[in-house]
């Protein structure tokens, strides 16, 4: 019975598990499909659960909003079910927040109680304050990502534990704040 019980979860688990794609010629109302990718990030960050991995085409993306992944991926045993965003391998995805207003946060904002999230290989330009933020999660890896033109930080980290930051690359960071380019604040709620 034991044994059932833990097929049927380790099972359940990576049965869930998918890849999506997003491209500039996408539409929200696709399935996701490398076919038929969606539009939008922010339906890829409405959507992934526990285990899944969007791809993101090259291109340039206007955001007319942040990015803010509304699941977490999580961690059972010995199985580690990471959210994944990244660039489609050998393209360059650009986010960019041109049109953006907001004077905390992110482009990408991962927000508190999140947790087990990559962000990979992106270039995120033109956020008025950090290009990726990171306050209050747990268990997120920010990887070769370049972050360009950014209000405040490249990469912020507040609050945050068991974070990786690993082969990013930071131009032009803070031109509205006095800030470091990747920027570590207060371990704790305490």
């Amino acid at each position: 019975m034991r044994v059932m019980l833990f097929c049927l979860v380790l099972c359940g688990t990576a049965a869930r598990a998918a890849e999506y794609y997003v491209a500039t010629n996408g539409a929200n109302s696709n399935p996701g499909t490398l076919v038929q990718p969606w539009l939008t990030l922010q339906k890829a960050a409405s959507t992934l659960v526990a285990g899944d991995t969007v791809y993101i085409r090259g291109g340039w993306y206007p955001q007319a909003s942040r990015i803010e992944p509304s699941a977490s991926g999580n961690a059972a045993g010995s199985v580690t079910n990471w959210i994944t965003y990244a660039a489609y391998p050998g393209e360059s995805a650009v986010l960019d927040g041109s049109s953006l207003s907001f004077s905390w946060g992110g482009l990408v904002y991962i927000r508190p109680a999140r947790g087990f999230l990559r962000v990979c290989g992106l270039m995120i330009s033109n956020s008025p304050f950090a290009a990726i933020a990171v306050i209050g999660a747990q268990h997120v890896i920010v990887e070769s990502n370049i972050t360009v033109n950014t209000g405040s930080s490249g990469v912020y980290l507040q609050y945050a534990t068991n974070i990786v930051v690993r082969a990013n690359h930071v131009r032009r960071a803070c031109y509205a704040r006095s800030q470091e380019c990747i920027s570590v604040a207060e371990d704790s709620y305490n």
